[in-house]
């Protein structure tokens, strides 16, 4: 019995030790600098899912072509965020790109008008880098960078045609279809996430080729999107 209480009165002891070392003001900074230590080294999995769109211009070598091209672009990107101010992931999606226009020839002898269209649609494969600048446990803004390749899943250059010719074929029309190719793409920006929301702006470029034409053709522009993270 007496080696019971002495037993218990000896942990009392030590419990009661520990808790005034606890209390502390020496202990509780080492502790909040501990705690400031693991949550800024801390590495966690992180996902996003984002829907938007690029709206841009698309060259051919030195040509610019009339019109504007118009992609509405969805991705997932998944990854690690390393700290409180790096996040870095890989991600996929699809990309639909269509742009629209007009060109017309005209000479003595012949008229022609030709409608194109390009449709291409993609699929994105992407690394990610994101620097994040924390303003507190729920907003940061960020600054970011995407590079890639996005294969083509389908699509085409589309030539509607018609003319008159005096000499040869009189009036005529027709249609041409060229198909389209896969190529790099990139886009850099930065944008505001609050809680798990995400906004996100910038410049995206996608090339692709097209066949029986020995250059990409590049769209370029400004891209928007609305997001969300798990």
């Amino acid at each position: 019995m007496k080696r019971i209480l002495l037993l218990a009165a000896v942990l009392f002891a030590v419990v009661s030790a520990n808790a005034q070392f606890i209390n502390t003001p020496s202990s509780q900074s080492q502790s909040k600098a501990q705690s400031r230590t693991s949550s800024s080294s801390d590495v966690t999995f992180r996902g996003e899912f984002n829907a938007g769109m690029m709206i841009g211009k698309t060259k051919y070598d030195d040509y610019k072509i009339d019109g504007s091209m118009i992609a509405p672009v969805f991705t997932g990107t998944f990854g690690v965020k390393m700290n409180d101010y790096l996040f870095l992931g890989a991600g996929t999606g699809v990309k639909y790109m269509i742009q629209n226009w007009e060109s017309k020839q005209t000479d003595y002898d012949y008229t022609e008008e030709d409608k194109y269209t390009i449709s291409s649609l993609m699929l994105p494969l992407y690394v990610e880098l994101k620097v994040l600048l924390p303003v507190n446990e729920t907003v940061y803004p960020f600054v970011m960078a995407d590079f890639g390749y996005s294969v083509r899943l389908a699509g085409e250059i589309k030539c509607d045609y018609k003319g008159y010719d005096e000499y040869y074929y009189g009036n005529y029309s027709g249609t041409d279809k060229t198909d389209t190719e896969g190529g790099l793409c990139y886009k850099f920006g930065g944008g505001v996430a609050i809680s798990d929301f995400i906004i996100t702006f910038g410049y995206d470029c996608q090339k692709f080729g097209v066949k029986d034409f020995d250059k990409d053709f590049k769209s370029s522009g400004f891209f928007f999107s609305l997001g969300y993270a798990f």
